[in-house]
């Protein structure tokens, strides 16, 4: 799978970078290429928590390789996932193993000008960031192909310096 975060950061006139290692991307603050962008668009970007949260979706949990070890490690042992209700974690990977399987070859394109983000209370007193936000998919395996337009729907808490998914959910919006 292949995601095109460069052309959709450009269509919204960014310059995404990763941060250095260990380092915060600060409210995408380090991820502008220089100072204010003249659309302004920098104004309309999350802060702090909400802009690390942002950064997990699109360059960590959107990103193509990730494999089912890797995905592992991004969600609680349980996931309110889809509308399925509660999930363990082994249901939500089983899950995903079928879907990589259906679909071996993927590109997702995020539409940067959907981003929201949003901090919550959680249960446990902590700050936990919902993240939502529209892309643009294809998908394909030797025997049939699909493309479309999805909502990202993400509940994230940050435990041990690590984004974990609470909730996951979405929807395909439109087909091509």
């Amino acid at each position: 799978m292949r995601i095109r975060l460069a052309a959709a950061a450009a269509a919204i006139g960014l310059a995404l970078a990763a941060p250095p290692m260990g380092a915060s991307i600060g409210g995408f603050g380090a991820a502008l290429a220089a100072g204010e962008d003249a659309a302004g668009v920098s104004k309309l970007l999350p802060k702090g928590i909400e802009a690390d949260a942002a950064f997990f979706v699109i360059e960590e949990f959107l990103d193509g390789g990730n494999t089912l070890d890797r995905l592992e490690k991004f969600y609680g042992e349980y996931v309110f996932y889809f509308d399925r209700g509660v999930r363990s974690r082994a249901q939500v990977l089983e899950d995903k193993r079928l879907y990589v399987t259906r679909w071996p070859d993927r590109t997702l394109t995020p539409d940067l000008s959907t981003l929201q983000t949003k901090s919550v209370k959680g249960g446990d007193g902590r700050i936990d960031v919902e993240v939502n936000l529209e892309i643009d998919f294809e998908v394909s395996s030797p025997i049939r192909s699909a493309s479309g337009r999805s909502t990202v729907s993400l509940l994230l808490a940050k435990r041990s310096g690590q984004f974990i998914i609470l909730s996951e959910g979405g929807r395909v919006i439109s087909r091509r």
